[in-house]
């Protein structure tokens, strides 16, 4: 009975304990700030800026268009890479405050939770994305980026450094 007991003990310990590093790591991967590189401060709005990753120099992401009326940013993902890649409906805002990039909150109670649906983007194709930007606190006059992850498609072998988070800057005018 008392190995019993202990072994309940220890497996809900370790229920608990991977419980909170899961949420740890959710929080994180929400909450991080995005690497910069040295021209993110002098960078034009709607050039791309990409992370250091494998994919980096054949996958590209602008803002092709912002609709301050109804408050979209339209975004157009490139892959010129040999393979297919995957990403979903998940971004991230972050606005410049002249040293880094700053996470904008999301509005309301909207907690940044999206239905992800993978959407595959063959070699040497483009897909169109328009983003609802009422999902983030009003944004005043400034420079700002759209974040968002693609990966290598499953049907290719997958290897480390796969991910590849893809930065757009835009411009914010009242």
């Amino acid at each position: 009975m008392k190995k019993i007991l202990f072994v309940l003990l220890i497996i809900s310990l370790l229920c608990g304990y991977l419980t909170a590093c899961s949420q740890a790591i959710v929080t994180s991967l929400d909450t991080e700030e995005a690497p910069t590189s040295d021209t993110s401060a002098t960078a034009k709005p709607n050039e791309p800026i990409h992370i250091q990753q494998s994919l980096e120099s054949t996958v590209s992401m602008l803002v092709t268009e912002i609709d301050r009326s109804q408050n979209q940013a339209t975004l157009t993902i490139s892959n010129n890479s040999e393979y297919k890649i995957i990403t979903g409906e998940h971004f991230i805002v972050e606005a410049f405050d002249g040293i880094h990039w700053r996470k904008v909150p999301w509005y309301g109670t909207f907690e940044g939770i999206f239905i992800d649906i993978g959407y595959s983007i063959e070699p040497g194709e483009s897909m169109i994305f328009i983003k609802d930007l009422r999902l983030v606190e009003p944004l005043e006059t400034g420079l700002y980026r759209i974040r968002k992850s693609v990966f290598r498609s499953i049907d290719t072998p997958i290897s480390e450094g796969d991910l590849l988070l893809t930065v757009a800057e835009f411009y914010w005018d009242e």
